[in-house]
C-alpha cells in the first residue's frame, strides 16, 4: 500500500505544479478502475497517505490528500467524489477538500461548516497542457 500511495502522491505533486487544475480534475475523472486490488478500509488508506507525507518534503494539504484518496479508491472500482468547500467565519475565508462516496457519506477528513462549490466543467484539455 505504501508504494502505491507514494507513487500517487508524487504524481499528484507533479500535476498540481505543472498542469492546470482542470487537467488534474479531468485526469481524476478518466481514471480507470482495476477491481483486482481489493478493498482497503478508508482509515487504512488515510493512514498510508499520512505516512507517505511524513517522508516526502511536501506539505500534505487536504486537496492533495483527497486527490490521492480518490485515485486509490477508484483504482479499486469504488466510488469517490472530490468535494471542495468554502466558509467565511469571523471575516476569515477558508477552503477545504474532502472525499465522499456515491451516497454522500464523507470518507476523508470531515469538517463542519464548509459549503461545497461546483467544480469546473471537465473537458479534454490535453491539447492545451
Amino acid at each position: 500500500m505504501f508504494t502505491e500511495v507514494l507513487g500517487l502522491a508524487l504524481k499528484v505533486e507533479a500535476e498540481l505544479r505543472f498542469r492546470r487544475f482542470e487537467s488534474v480534475l479531468a485526469g481524476l475523472e478518466k481514471q480507470s478502475s482495476v477491481r483486482s486490488r481489493g478493498v482497503v478500509p478508508a482509515e487504512r488508506l488515510q493512514r498510508a497517505i499520512r505516512g507517505v507525507y511524513r517522508v516526502l518534503p511536501f506539505e500534505p494539504t487536504c486537496l492533495k490528500q483527497s486527490l490521492i484518496f480518490c485515485r486509490a479508491w477508484r483504482k479499486r472500482g469504488l466510488t469517490a467524489e472530490l468535494r471542495i468547500g468554502v466558509q467565511k467565519e469571523g471575516g476569515v475565508f477558508a477552503a477545504h477538500a474532502w472525499v465522499e462516496d456515491g451516497a454522500g457519506n464523507v470518507l476523508t477528513d470531515p469538517r463542519e461548516g464548509f459549503s461545497p462549490v461546483a467544480l469546473p466543467a471537465i473537458r479534454d484539455s490535453r491539447a492545451s497542457d
